[in-house]
């Protein structure tokens, strides 16, 4: 009498989790110990590209493929050697150009698959090569480019108030107040390589409404950009009072000490914001970011109500700030005229909230 036994079957290997808790570990560790200096969610939020090439070591493991996983521990490495200032390049950029090696791992992935070691092996050389290739590209080619900047005037047309909406993509964004003029916003914005800005502008008695949004496509097959793509506004410290921006890929820094907010919404993707709040008026804030280092500098006039939450990383405010259950009070908040309200969240990275400078 025969008897048949099914093969076990294989158990697959958690890597990510367990290596991002010893990570954080290890770090908290050396910071308490005085081996490592700088503010110890600094660090995490350095090397954050980890989680890439833990994803894709986690990948080969369980044999889930092994050209894209070759992808992600590349761009981990890539990401981690540009944060610690090794890489001199434009990442988000880099990443708009060379995305098509996605679709070569992808690819090579679907039609080799586990059948040839030999294949696996050639798409992974093909596909490093291609990624060092692009690195080499973006550090030492600055000719050929195609992303250029237009001018940007929007007058007023009689509105005392404006609620105003702004969305970009990729790309470095500075927005800050007009000193004076009659215009509600001006600046210069990104345009080309299939890249368009649209406005839209309307008044409804005194009351004003303006969205500028990029339009067209912002992934370039070939040629791509090779320069920085940058968006440089400033807005009517008198006029706008609903303020409502959706910021992409890379690096934003929004100065808007000078403005006078009843309202203030802004969400990221990926990248660093750096926040300075309104310093006039009673203003709710909502800021919300996905993987990241937020920071929020806070004007010596207003008292600041926080309500932080953070995945993965942390929330760092002043020492004399009143803590309750993730919630926090800087100590002027009771008696200051002018109060603010911020709802802060990432999903990844650091919050930090500090006076300013």
């Amino acid at each position: 009498m025969s008897s048949s036994s099914k093969p076990p079957s294989r158990r697959e290997i958690n890597l990510v989790w367990p290596m991002i808790l010893i990570g954080i570990g290890v770090i908290f560790l050396l910071s308490n110990l005085g081996i490592v200096t700088g503010g110890v969610w600094d660090w995490v939020a350095t090397l954050w590209p980890v989680l890439f090439i833990l994803f894709g070591l986690e990948s080969i493991l369980n044999r889930r493929g092994l050209v894209g996983a070759t992808v992600m521990i590349c761009l981990g490495a890539i990401f981690l050697m540009a944060n610690f200032g090794y890489l001199a390049i434009d990442l988000w950029s880099l990443v708009l150009q060379f995305w098509p090696v996605l679709l070569i791992a992808i690819g090579f992935d679907i039609v080799v698959g586990r059948r040839s070691i030999v294949l696996s092996l050639l798409g992974v050389l093909v596909v490093v090569a291609i990624l060092v290739g692009a690195v080499w590209y973006s550090s030492f080619s600055s000719a050929g480019s195609q992303i250029s900047s237009t001018t940007l005037n929007q007058p007023l047309n009689g509105a005392t108030q404006a609620n105003v909406q702004i969305d970009t993509g990729v790309g470095e964004v500075h927005i800050s107040a007009l000193e004076s003029g009659e215009a509600l916003i001006s600046g210069s914005v990104p345009q080309g390589s299939g890249l368009d800005v649209r406005q839209d502008f309307s008044v409804d008695g005194e009351v004003a409404s303006y969205r500028l949004w990029q339009t067209g496509s912002t992934i370039w097959v070939f040629p791509a950009p090779r320069n920085r793509i940058r968006w440089d506004l400033q807005l009517n410290p008198q006029v706008v009072q609903d303020l409502q921006l959706n910021l992409g890929v890379g690096q934003v820094e929004l100065d808007l000490q000078e403005l006078s907010l009843d309202n203030l919404q802004i969400k990221t993707a990926v990248g660093n914001t750096i926040l300075t709040l309104p310093a006039q008026g009673d203003c709710d804030v909502r800021l919300e970011g996905a993987i990241g280092k937020l920071t929020v500098y806070v004007p010596p006039e207003i008292g600041l109500q926080i309500q932080a939450s953070s995945e993965i990383g942390t929330t760092d405010v002043p020492d004399d700030y009143i803590r309750s259950s993730g919630n926090y009070r800087s100590p002027n908040f009771e008696q200051a005229e002018n109060q603010v309200n911020l709802q802060v969240s990432n999903a990844i990275g650091l919050i930090e909230i500090k006076p300013v400078p």
